[in-house]
């Protein structure tokens, strides 16, 4: 493992919200101390933060923000692309910890990214998996 963080989608988020600001500020800082060269994502990620800029902010951002978005996300963030392997590694953290798919599938992606942290808002802070501490940064 090196020291590179993985990035769930919520901490992709809170930048953008208003509402909460400080967990907002907290994550832009968590994800400024990462970026350009540590901070890793998958495509998973990147499909659920398009669906939540859609559904979570009212009015719809347009389309060129969501594109200006995901361009700064693909610049800052390596990405680990979809991949068969994935799944074997996925049902067996879901089996043995009892994840959601969705969120074995994150896991599975920041174990084989090689990443020492997951910062999720989402799964069992301080949880260790295959190497792999899950760490909410806002507890």
């Amino acid at each position: 493992m090196s020291d590179r963080a993985f990035f769930d989608t919520n901490i992709l988020l809170y930048p953008l919200q208003e509402n909460a600001p400080e967990k907002r500020e907290q994550a832009h800082l968590l994800l400024a101390r990462y970026a350009p060269q540590q901070g890793v994502i998958s495509y998973q990620v990147l499909q659920e933060f398009c669906n939540a800029c859609f559904k979570r902010f009212s009015p719809e951002p347009r389309r060129e923000r969501v594109q200006g978005l995901l361009i700064g996300l693909l610049e800052q963030y390596e990405v680990v692309p979809w991949s068969p392997a994935l799944l074997p590694v996925a049902l067996d953290i879901r089996y043995r910890y009892r994840y959601s798919w969705y969120d074995s599938l994150i896991l599975a992606a920041a174990i084989e990214s090689k990443c020492e942290t997951l910062y999720s808002e989402d799964m069992q802070h301080m949880q260790k998996i295959d190497g792999l501490t899950i760490v909410n940064p806002f507890v």
